[in-house]
């Protein structure tokens, strides 16, 4: 169409990029706040589902409280958020349009007078002005789609900006080591360890203290001191600000990072279940796994009991995240998954907190031969748990104090 044009009338071909410009300014006026829309419009959304995940997990506190009201305000707000959001975006997207219409006009309009102006001269004919308007709007019509996709690419690039960053993120550093490790004994040594989250004070500072291979240790302190950080240092959810963790003598670091997982069984102060049944729970990440294993698990863990009294068994269903069993139930099946995959390190981090007296003095009992070749960190202030540490070490900002002896106890 532009050779056509340009065929017909160079001179006045050439006035049709006068109008890119204020063209391409619009568009790019258009397109930042699309772009930024795009975001806000997301993370509204993102808070609309996070809301109502929220209010759902935490329903029986709502009610509890009273505080239907004030919830379902808050989130008919984040709705109403969302919606304004949503209305202008699409606003500006159907302010596209007509922006390249009305240039579209402006330049017909000039096209028009200027040619009008040659037939009246004589120096144009009436069907090469006609010809020339016509290509000229065919010109136009494939700039007019071209605006609305970069609308709609500036909408979707917006929205995608969170996924970028998540994929800028830099990978979990340990899974390329090339350091294996089959089974440890062990030993575990902090060596002068400090640590501090972003943009808050050190929780752990030039903390040190060596762990031998079969002995159980058991944790006390105060809430917050850094007991359950201590437990996600060893286990490489984070990284030391400064000194190093060995296991059996090598530096965690240096370690295949599921290699060094697979020799803990960690029980989290909040149990973390998967949808599925009690079985799959137990068994966690082992595809074929032994039901008399399984069924050995449940017992040593207190578990088989009220599992016996489920009319699937094994099989019964549990929810998202467990949601159809009690406090200690989730807590006895967190245990029973730690005991399944029988490993040379146990961290209970207050693992029998939900437990009654005879039901956390029945575990130990059923598990003090099992514990008794293995690695055990027991953070607790329950006194049956710590009747089961060959030491009780007490964690204060200054470091770690041992404040009780395995003698000590046997003379007491």
């Amino acid at each position: 169409a532009f050779i056509i044009l340009f065929i017909i009338d160079p001179v006045l071909t050439f006035t049709i990029p006068i109008l890119i410009p204020p063209f391409f300014i619009v568009m790019k006026w258009v397109g930042r706040r699309l772009r930024v829309l795009g975001r806000q419009v997301r993370r509204a959304e993102v808070d609309i589902v996070w809301m109502a995940e929220s209010d759902i997990e935490i329903l029986p506190a709502i009610k509890a409280f009273a505080v239907e009201g004030e919830h379902r305000s808050r989130y008919a707000a984040a709705i109403e958020k969302a919606r304004l959001l949503k209305l202008k975006q699409v606003g500006i997207t159907a302010f596209i349009g007509p922006v390249v219409a009305l240039v579209a006009a402006i330049a017909a309009i000039v096209i028009l007078v200027t040619g009008s102006a040659q037939v009246q001269d004589g120096a144009r004919s009436p069907s090469e002005m006609f010809a020339f308007l016509f290509y000229a709007a065919l010109l136009t019509r494939p700039v007019g789609s071209l605006a609305d996709t970069y609308g709609r690419f500036q909408i979707a690039k917006g929205t995608l900006a969170r996924l970028e960053a998540v994929f800028a993120m830099r990978p979990e550093p340990g899974y390329d080591r090339k350091r294996r490790i089959e089974r440890a004994r062990g030993a575990i040594a902090i060596d002068a360890v400090s640590f501090a989250y972003p943009g808050r004070p050190a929780v752990l500072t030039n903390a040190s203290l060596a762990i031998a291979p079969g002995e159980t240790i058991a944790l006390t302190g105060d809430n917050g001191i850094g007991k359950s950080t201590l437990v996600n240092l060893i286990l490489r959810f984070y990284q030391p600000d400064q000194g190093r963790i060995t296991l059996d003598g090598v530096d965690i670091s240096d370690l295949q990072v599921q290699d060094l997982r697979r020799q803990f069984g960690y029980v989290p102060q909040r149990p973390l279940l998967a949808y599925g049944s009690i079985a799959e729970n137990i068994a966690f990440g082992c595809p074929d796994p032994d039901p008399a294993a399984i069924e050995k698990a449940a017992r040593l863990a207190q578990a088989w009991e009220f599992i016996e009294r489920l009319p699937r068994g094994l099989a019964t269903e549990i929810g998202d995240g467990g949601v159809r069993l009690s406090g200690g139930q989730r807590q006895r099946l967190a245990l029973a998954r730690a005991l399944f995959r029988d490993p040379p390190i146990y961290i209970f981090d207050e693992a029998t907190s939900m437990f009654d007296l005879d039901g956390e003095t029945a575990f130990i009992q059923s598990c003090a031969d099992l514990l008794t070749d293995r690695t055990v960190i027991i953070i607790t202030h329950r006194p049956a748990s710590l009747a089961l540490a060959d030491r009780i070490i007490k964690v204060t900002p200054q470091g770690f104090t041992v404040i009780e002896q395995a003698e000590e106890k046997a003379r007491r």
